[in-house]
């Protein structure tokens, strides 16, 4: 039998609607449950993308007497991680305060009153390395609830715990002294310099993220250093910084080679071996970040990758509306069982959809043509993952660009255009026989903040390489997330749709970031009715969203009464802060359309987030790129090629 999530459209959500646990969505059955029952409750956050998040399903919540372990003692939780942000970053400070990491899965015990006092992320179902079995945890912590002293010290940590988050999530200073812009954006250059990778690319050791904010962040600093006339060995350094790391992420398997579009993040050093799911946002900050490459250097290769990447996006993930889907998961079945097909009992493998093996692609190709291939690609009999701890890519090849086209044009006596063509035509073959395995899972919901990105992102591209296409895909997704996503008689603004129905008030990240696309989106086409909505949305997000001492809270003033702190966005993660971008957007709205009051707010909440990371300035590289581009009267990127 279905348990309560059966009733949700949140695909993470119905992925657990079968298990034997008796899961609840968050909000008031599950919360009143856990009063009425004197249960402790069990919270668990993810996303339908997350490998980990699969296994330990498997592993735990699959199991029927682990499950009934959990029904008996506590009230279960399961929270999609991609609808409500503000949830988890709530819950992942605690995890964080409780054990100094977090990730997801995210397992926390909290208090029938919603207090939080034990967590973590993973729990295998039996003990291992050290870590402590699912089951094992819930007999310990079912049992010193039911004790009173254990009962005592539980309410105790988490009382500790409740006064340590509220300090922590409300300690913004008065920002009377808020240090000075040129000072911080230094300090933040000099820092991600020193963890640069001078071989490979990138600005940390394995596992390596793209970090698209990071490389806009340099972009400005060399267009200030050239603009000022400063040292020119460092401007140079930081634009070559940018360009080796998106060379080799281009190069690399976390580039998906045949489909376009770029993977999650890459387990090694030099980008090749990948975390396979793909999601919207990063895709999105990837294009507009070879895009802005391209708009100051002029190399057509950066273009290209902004257009691969696109090319990927309108093809896999867009909803028939216009709309951009969320991610693609990194699991699949295995390539030899057709998509569709029977697949018994056969498990989903990381990465099954876009590995090779070099007897598939000679199967596929010509001879010679294979051969090519397999150089330029690093495709090996024996496979070409050397860095494999767990064997689950054994035999199998990752494609990245194993030599250039001038030197595959050399070795196989060709010139470089007949180079050029074999491989086009080869990639295509490849392609096509790819599209007749089981695909990915698609999480198909729509989330506005990503869709805002995206449109940004196209938006830049039609007007950047003069592709009206770009504009139109944009203006539909404009139109879509407007249409069926807004609600203009009472102003407010949804952030999910799926299965035709909108659902859950939209957060501050929302706001900021479809403002911040639709007013990309007046600057390439010229037309009023984008702006006059940013300018309407954005008055909003300053209505509702908005600490009186700076910043932007993530969810509305009255949005959830179950959520026991408001927590602000002022630090970029794998998005930009939402706070960062509302400056944005404000800075250029007060501009546009001469209102000095956006820009006194801009101010504000600049200043507090100064104030926030004076001691670690790479937390905001996104507001300071973009106080420091305005403070010198730089155009963004895209509106300022060559």
């Amino acid at each position: 039998m279905p348990n309560p999530l059966i009733h949700e459209s949140s695909p993470y959500l119905l992925q657990h609607a079968h298990n034997p646990v008796n899961w609840y969505p968050w909000g008031s059955e599950a919360f009143q449950a856990a009063e009425n029952q004197d249960k402790l409750i069990i919270l668990s956050i993810g996303y339908s993308t997350c490998h980990w998040c699969h296994v330990m399903e498997k592993q735990c919540f699959e199991d029927i007497s682990i499950a009934d372990l959990m029904n008996r003692y506590f009230i279960n939780i399961k929270v999609d991680r991609e609808e409500r942000p503000d949830i988890d970053a709530l819950h992942m400070i605690a995890v964080n305060a409780l054990t100094g990491s977090g990730g997801w899965p995210l397992n926390l015990f909290l208090t029938p009153s919603r207090q939080p006092f034990y967590g973590g992320t993973y729990f295998p179902a039996q003990s291992q390395l050290g870590m402590t079995s699912w089951p094992d945890l819930l007999q310990r912590i079912a049992g010193l609830w039911q004790d009173a002293d254990g009962r005592a010290k539980i309410i105790r940590s988490a009382a500790a715990l409740a006064q340590s988050l509220n300090a922590h999530v409300s300690q913004t200073e008065q920002h009377t002294d808020a240090p000075q812009v040129a000072e911080m954006f230094e300090s933040a250059a000099t820092r991600l310099a020193a963890g640069y990778d001078a071989r490979w690319g990138g600005f940390s050791p394995a596992p390596k993220f793209p970090l698209p904010a990071s490389m806009d962040f340099l972009l400005t600093a060399y267009r200030v250093a050239r603009s000022r006339h400063d040292d020119e060995e460092v401007a140079n350094s930081r634009l070559q910084m940018v360009a080796h790391t998106l060379n080799c992420m281009a190069a690399g398997g976390i580039c998906d080679q045949l489909g376009g579009g770029f993977h999650r993040y890459a387990t090694d050093t030099r980008w090749h071996a990948p975390h396979f799911e793909k999601m919207l946002y990063d895709n999105a900050q990837l294009a507009s970040a070879y895009l802005h490459a391209f708009a100051i250097t002029g190399n057509k290769r950066f273009a290209q990758v902004a257009e691969d990447i696109i090319g990927y996006v309108l093809r896999d993930m867009t909803d028939g509306q216009g709309g951009f889907y969320s991610a693609e998961d990194a699991d699949s079945l295995p390539a030899d069982h057709q998509a569709g097909g029977e697949h018994g009992a056969v498990e989903k493998q990381e990465g099954a959809f876009y590995l090779w093996t070099q007897d598939e692609i000679d199967s596929c190709l010509q001879a010679d043509d294979a051969s090519l291939f397999c150089h330029h690609y690093g495709a090996r009999p024996d496979g070409n993952v050397t860095a494999d701890p767990h064997g689950m890519f054994t035999g199998a090849n990752i494609l990245f660009l194993a030599s250039q086209a001038a030197q595959s044009a050399r070795k196989f006596n060709l010139t470089e255009d007949q180079t050029a063509r074999r491989l086009a035509a080869a990639r295509q073959t490849l392609f096509d026989r790819r599209t007749g395995r089981a695909r990915p899972h698609c999480d198909d919901k729509i989330i506005v903040s990503w869709n805002g990105l995206m449109i940004a992102a196209l938006a830049q591209a039609g007007a950047l390489l003069e592709k009206p296409e770009y504009l139109d895909a944009a203006e539909t997704a404009a139109d879509f997330l407007a249409s069926q996503l807004y609600d203009a008689e009472n102003r407010q603004l949804y952030r999910i749709w799926r299965l035709g129905r909108r659902r859950i008030r939209a957060l501050s990240s929302d706001y900021a970031f479809f403002s911040r696309g639709l007013i990309d989106l007046y600057h390439a086409t010229g037309k009023k009715r984008w702006l006059d909505l940013a300018v309407t949305l954005t008055h909003r997000l300053l209505d509702d969203f908005q600490d009186p001492n700076g910043g932007f809270f993530m969810s509305a003033v009255d949005a959830d009464p179950w959520l026991t702190l408001r927590v602000k966005s002022m630090q970029d993660n794998v998005m930009p802060a939402a706070n960062s971008i509302a400056v944005e957007n404000l800075i250029d709205l007060a501009a546009i359309t001469q209102d000095a009051a956006l820009k006194n707010h801009a101010d504000k909440h600049a200043a507090a987030a100064l104030v926030d990371s004076r001691n670690h300035p790479g937390a905001i590289v996104k507001l300071l790129e973009v106080l420091w581009r305005h403070a010198q009267g730089l155009t963004a990127f895209w509106r300022a090629a060559g």
